[in-house]
């Protein structure tokens, strides 16, 4: 059997000794440790239309020795191709690591808000975590594509390695609820986790926690956030390029 993953990310160097243990290991018993196995699982199975938990994905992959077999070395042969820096996971208890790239899916599982008994759809650019006092903003760069209306093609872009420029949805006033929230996220106890993807249908890369700086305009609001970790080059010159969309 052959497995088709559509990303794994070339990044994954740090990464793989945990993939390798996930693969050979015993059945998950940590929170993390069975969020990093349905986020495997959810690579594996691409579309997924039913629930699935992490023990049937160990379940599967020691059922199936050559397709873990095929995984492993894929994972190996990725590993080497590059030389990634050190892993830093800006929120100790998601398995996200900073400027890594990962699918929608892979994301809503490490943050909980897919699990093994629930799975909404998300497609949204904004996801609120009550619970968790977290939110995530999901940005595409290029709104080339037709399911970019006029007025949802937002200006999103790197302005430097440590500034972003985001732009709320049209209906956002500058005296509204929502653009108080995050002019006061810090003092709200909030914590806002920025996605960023270069197009529609590609990974998205972590840029980490993001801190309010400045806001200017109305309907939409446009904000500059400060990043915690600044960009890497690459990644500048990548998102600083598609400036405007």
């Amino acid at each position: 059997m052959r497995i088709m993953i559509k990303h794994v990310p070339a990044e994954y160097g740090p990464e793989r000794t945990r993939i390798q243990q996930v693969l050979a290991g015993p059945a998950p018993r940590t929170a993390e440790e069975r969020r990093e196995v349905l986020m495997l699982g959810y690579q594996i199975e691409h579309e997924p239309r039913r629930l699935m938990t992490a023990d049937e994905v160990s379940r599967w992959l020691r059922e199936r020795p050559a397709a873990r077999d095929e995984l492993g070395e894929l994972t190996g042969i990725l590993a080497d191709r590059v030389a990634a820096p050190p892993s830093c996971a800006p929120v100790p208890d998601w398995p996200l690591v900073l400027h890594r790239r990962y699918m929608r899916r892979e994301i809503l599982t490490a943050c909980g808000y897919w699990t093994e008994t629930r799975k909404t759809p998300q497609q949204q650019g904004v996801l609120r975590l009550e619970a968790q006092r977290r939110e995530l903003l999901f940005v595409t760069l290029d709104k080339s594509d037709r399911g970019f209306s006029p007025t949802t093609r937002y200006r999103d872009f790197a302005i430097s390695r440590e500034q972003f420029h985001w732009e709320t949805q049209n209906a956002v006033s500058a005296q509204s609820e929502t653009a108080r929230r995050y002019a006061d996220h810090t003092a709200r106890g909030w914590s806002i986790q920025l996605f960023v993807q270069a197009s529609k249908g590609e990974p998205f890369a972590y840029l980490g926690p993001v801190h309010h700086e400045r806001s200017e305009g109305s309907r939409p609001v446009a904000i500059v956030w400060r990043l915690e970790h600044a960009l890497p080059a690459a990644l500048f010159q990548a998102y600083a390029t598609l400036a405007g969309g």
